[in-house]
């Protein structure tokens, strides 16, 4: 049953006479109904961006294991190199070489893969970005069906001093706006709040594209997390 159907049968229960259809009830039922909908969409979106993330940071941690093993290497082959011991001199010697034709080698082919993964990082952050838009869309989107906008709708969790459906509505607005750099004042409000009180990070929503930040923020990493905060705003 689509989300759009919902309401006109339990708009007709409630005009019946039902008492077992109250607003709360209704507008419970509204949600868990759309939360059923994009289900699909939004675990793949929530897969998608927290997938890609968890990629790089294993390349980074790989690469500086690297980095580190082959710069204590030659710290060592210098020491040895500077003996007057003509054997500990051919030590440093073959350890430098060493160095370069294993650990060093690897670094260095791993140094041009992570560059190429950041540079790919860099394309994909567009799309980490519009991911992390989508699902605040959808967040949003919920609210809107549901009760029609902010006013109506109860506050869910606190996030610092905000409510969870500002965060939502908010980190949405300025996902979208953030090019224009032309907000509202609602927006400004929020992400100010959020730099004083969470992170200074937030203090780039004048400039970047935040929606990973506010996702990442709200611990959205499964349709679970996503439908338990949702399901607040009923």
């Amino acid at each position: 049953m689509r989300t759009k159907d919902v309401l006109p049968q339990l708009t007709l229960a409630a005009s019946c006479g039902n008492p077992n259809v109250s607003g709360h009830l209704k507008t419970a039922f509204v949600m868990q109904q759309y939360l059923i909908d994009i289900e699909y969409a939004a675990t793949a979106t929530i897969y998608s961006i927290w997938h890609e993330l968890e990629e790089i940071n294993k390349l980074d941690k790989e690469l500086q294991v690297l980095i580190r093993v082959a710069q204590d290497k030659y710290r060592r082959a210098d020491n040895l190199q500077e003996s007057e011991d003509i054997d500990d001199y051919m030590t440093g010697v073959g350890l430098m070489w060493d160095a370069y034709f294993t650990e060093d080698k690897e670094a260095f082919h791993k140094d041009k893969e992570i560059d190429l993964k950041r540079k790919t990082l860099l394309t994909h952050e567009f799309a980490i970005a519009s991911l992390s838009g989508s699902l605040l869309q959808m967040a949003k989107q919920g609210i809107s069906i549901i009760h029609g906008g902010l006013a109506n709708c109860p506050n869910g969790r606190l996030i610092g001093t905000q409510a969870l459906k500002q965060i939502i509505w908010q980190g949405r607005n300025q996902a979208i706006h953030f090019e224009e750099g032309n907000f509202n004042p609602a927006v400004i409000t929020c992400f100010d709040t959020l730099t004083k009180e969470i992170n200074p990070k937030f203090n780039r929503f004048r400039t970047a594209n935040l929606a990973f930040d506010i996702v990442e923020l709200l611990s959205w990493k499964s349709f679970i997390d996503f439908k338990n905060d949702l399901s607040q705003l009923t």
